[in-house]
């Protein structure tokens, strides 16, 4: 979209990405996948 610029770009997981949600108090993004032969989950604001 022409009108909104990216304030940050974050690789949080090296692998795949299973599932991307947003914390219940609204204030973080948690994700969850794989990362180097396990399993993680990564949570970022």
């Amino acid at each position: 979209n022409g009108d909104r610029a990216l304030k940050a770009e974050f690789r949080p997981i090296t692998g795949r990405v299973d599932d991307l949600r947003w914390s219940p108090d609204g204030m973080r993004i948690v994700v969850s996948g794989d990362g180097k032969g396990k399993s993680l989950v990564r949570a970022f604001m």
